[in-house]
This record gives C-alpha cells, structure tokens and sequence, in this order.
C-alpha cells in the first residue's frame, strides 16, 4: 500500500494502480526482482556480493555518489554502522552548515538509533527540534527550519515511513495532514538524502527521484548500494 506519489498529496491504497501498470507494491518484493525502469535511471550501482562484504555480511566503507543514496541490504548487514561512519561524516564535510535529520516510523527505532549514531533523540529534548536529531515521522512537526536551512536527511525503512506518513493507525486525520505538511517542509531543505529498507522498492526510488528537491540536481536520481 502506498501513496499516490512521494509527495504524499493523496493518502489511499494503491493497489490497484499497481496492478493495472504490471506493477507489485515494494512489500511484495521478496525476491529482490528490480524493475529496469527504476535501475536505468541510477547514476552508480554497487551490487554486494558475499566476497564484497565485511565478513562475509557488513557493507564495505562505500562513499556516497551521489546527493541520494538507497541502500537495499538485509537487517543485520550494517546499513546503520555504514550511515554513521561513512555517508555522515561524507556529507558533512560537503554541507558543513547542514544539520542531520534521521527518520524513523517507531519510537523504539528512534531511541536504538540515536544511541548507535551519538545523536540526541528527540523524546529527550521539549519544544522545537533545532539541531542534529533521531526524530520519530509524528513528530516531524517539531522540526524547527529557517530560510536557509540545510538538512541531511536519513530515512530508515523508508517504506514503513512512507507507509506511516499516509496509512498509520496510531495517527488521525489532523494528525497525518500536520505529518504530511512537516514532511514536505523537511524534504524541501534536503541537501543530501540516505534511503534505507531491506525491502527498499523500485517505486520508491522512481517517487523520490521525480519529488526530491531541485536543489539536489541531476545527481538526485543517485546511488544505489544493494546487497
């Protein structure tokens, strides 16, 4: 089930819409079948075999290739360790002004991440969120950004924070519209965007590179690391 778009403008089931376009919806993916639609467009493509991994199950010290990066991997193989010793440091040394963002669809997530990452969480903090933050997608709302503010944005499972932005039963109406209108906020001061899901879907990585900021230009469509 997803939204109609990336922009996240209309918040029903898909399913159907899949269908008729000979399409499966990323949950169904099990067998790491990729459309070619979504992989001609990918800039750079690291596929990971066993003998590429860290013994033989962490991802190598890849540096990003780009402005967005989607990572495919399965739990466990170390998509976490990698954003914070590699993609971090990477993108902050390009976006010295930036400030990290780091999305997750579960309080429980956004609490095991920031301890991992060494970055504040936000059930730690009241009132607006103005630095570097593990922040949990219903309370994105929190997110305090100026003019000129530069995000560095990591969604982990992105499909579960797609999924909960538009069809989560822990939020209401008012609650999803005032997610969705944060969401859009935040996406539009990205600098630099890490996309990370097991289950990472082609359709997922065809929205963001159709509704990811100007600003990131060309190299927006990205780097794909999949294992």
């Amino acid at each position: 089930t997803r939204a109609v778009a990336w922009g996240l403008d209309h918040h029903f089931d898909r399913m159907d819409e899949l269908e008729e376009a000979g399409r499966q919806p990323a949950v169904e993916k099990q067998s790491g079948a990729w459309h070619q639609e979504a992989k001609s467009s990918i800039h750079y493509h690291h596929k990971l075999g066993v003998d590429s991994l860290v013994e033989g199950r962490y991802i190598p010290a890849i540096k990003p290739q780009s402005n967005t990066v989607y990572v495919k991997a399965p739990q466990g193989c170390g998509k976490t360790e990698w954003v914070g010793k590699v993609a971090l440091p990477f993108y902050r040394q390009r976006h010295p002004e930036s400030r990290v963002l780091y999305v997750v669809h579960r309080r429980s997530m956004a609490r095991a991440a920031a301890d991992r990452l060494g970055l504040p969480c936000y059930m730690d903090t009241q009132g607006g969120l103005k630095h570097d933050c593990v922040v949990s997608v219903d309370s994105l709302h929190r997110v305090r950004l100026d003019e000129d503010t530069q995000l560095i944005l990591v969604l982990d499972e992105v499909e579960q924070v797609i999924h909960h932005l538009t069809l989560s039963g822990t939020m209401n109406g008012e609650q999803k519209l005032r997610a969705h209108n944060a969401w859009l906020s935040v996406l539009s001061h990205a600098v630099a965007m890490v996309c990370m899901d097991a289950d990472l879907g082609a359709l997922t990585i065809k929205e963001v590179q159709e509704h990811a900021p100007p600003h990131l230009g060309s190299s927006s469509q990205g780097h794909l690391i999949e294992v």
